[in-house]
C-alpha cells in the first residue's frame, strides 16, 4: 500500500511540476503573441503531445496498480469471509457512530 502512495504522490508531483511549467509557458507566449512561428507552433505541439502521452501512460499505471489492489482485498475476502463480515460491520458501525454525534 505504501508503494502505491508513492506512485500517486510521484505523480501528483510531476504534474504540478507540468502545471508550473505550462503556466510560465503560457505567460511567455502572451507575451511574445506575435513573434510565434509556425516553427514554435509545431514545437509546442510535439511538447504537448509528449506530456499528454506521458500522463495517459501515469494514469494508466495508477489505474493498473489500483486494479491490483482491488484483487488483492478480493482474494482476501475470499479466503477469510467472516473476518472481512466483521470488519465491514466494525467500520459500517464506527461511520454510523461518527455520523451520529455530528447531529
Amino acid at each position: 500500500m505504501a508503494e502505491n502512495n508513492f506512485s500517486i504522490d510521484s505523480l501528483r508531483d510531476e504534474l504540478n511540476s507540468l502545471r508550473s511549467q505550462m503556466e510560465s509557458m503560457l505567460k511567455s507566449f502572451q507575451d511574445k503573441k506575435g513573434e510565434m512561428t509556425s516553427e514554435t507552433v509545431s514545437k509546442i505541439a510535439k511538447e504537448l503531445e509528449h506530456y499528454r502521452n506521458l500522463a495517459s501512460a501515469r494514469a494508466h499505471d495508477v489505474y493498473e496498480q489500483g486494479q491490483a489492489g482491488l484483487e488483492e482485498v478480493g482474494e482476501h475476502v475470499r479466503k477469510n469471509p467472516l473476518a472481512s463480515l466483521a470488519i465491514a460491520f466494525g467500520a459500517g458501525y464506527v461511520v454510523s457512530c461518527l455520523f451520529r454525534h455530528l447531529k
